[in-house]
């Protein structure tokens, strides 16, 4: 029998385990009272993943959530059985602007338009520094 306390934990199988935030579609990190992660709980039936088998979930999406264990990846349903790989939704991507990393670690949504670069920045289209700086000297 499962059983909680106020203490945001979770006894299952006489062991108390601190009870993580949600994951999403009722799934939610089960920790030791050492903060090591030892599985998941499914919250739909109660079943429990161990980490050893399921130790990095992804978000979850569309009823199905990702599993990554070193070089092996797979996709589970809210129960923990494992099902299809979730459908790429977005597609392939045709528009010709490039998302560039900067040295401060920031981003910029770079975009070629009639062979002119620019920054994209909200709705403005703004001229690469250097470009601007030998236009208006």
């Amino acid at each position: 029998m499962k059983n909680y306390n106020k203490e945001d934990q979770v006894r299952i199988d006489k062991v108390w385990y601190d009870f993580g935030g949600h994951i999403g579609g009722g799934i939610y990190p089960l920790y030791l009272p050492d903060y090591t992660l030892s599985g998941f709980l499914c919250g739909i039936d109660g079943k429990v993943l161990t980490a050893s088998e399921y130790n990095n979930l992804g978000a979850f999406y569309n009823g199905k959530v990702h599993v990554a264990n070193g070089s092996e990846s797979f996709w589970v349903n809210q129960n923990g059985a494992k099902v299809t790989a979730a459908a790429n939704e977005a597609g392939n991507y045709s528009g010709n602007s490039v998302l560039a990393r900067l040295e401060s670690g920031g981003y910029q949504i770079h975009q070629e338009i009639n062979d002119v670069k620019f920054i994209i920045l909200g709705d403005e289209k703004l001229e690469p520094l250097e470009d601007f700086l030998r236009k208006h000297p």
